[in-house]
C-alpha cells in the first residue's frame, strides 16, 4: 500500500512540474513572424525574437498563414497553418521576452 501511494505521489508531482513548467506566450502582442524550418516558427514583437513555437504536425512554407485561436500560445495548444489544425509541441520562450 505504501508504495502504491509513493508512486502515485512521485505521478502527480511529475504532472504538476509539468504543467507548472509549460511555457506560454502572449500572441496578441505578436507583430510578425519567420519560418525558421519547416515545423518552426520564430516570433517577434516589433523587432525582438519572443519565442520559438514548434509545430512538427504541419508544414510550414515562407507564405503559410498562421492563425492563433486565443491570445496565448502554450505547448501542447493547437493553431492553423493554411486551414489545417496543428498541434503545438514545444513553445521555447525567449528570457529576455516580457511576455
Amino acid at each position: 500500500m505504501g508504495k502504491t501511494i509513493s508512486i502515485l505521489t512521485l505521478v502527480f508531482i511529475f504532472l504538476l512540474t509539468g504543467l507548472i513548467l509549460a511555457a506560454c506566450i502572449d500572441v496578441a502582442t505578436i507583430t510578425r513572424w519567420t519560418r525558421v524550418d519547416s515545423h518552426a516558427i520564430m516570433v517577434y514583437k516589433d523587432t525582438n525574437p519572443v519565442a520559438l513555437i514548434k509545430i512538427p504536425s504541419c508544414n510550414i512554407l515562407a507564405k503559410s498563414v498562421i492563425q492563433f485561436s486565443n491570445d496565448t500560445v502554450c505547448d501542447g495548444d493547437t493553431v492553423t497553418v493554411d486551414g489545417e489544425s496543428c498541434d503545438v509541441s514545444k513553445v521555447d520562450k525567449f528570457l529576455s521576452s516580457k511576455q
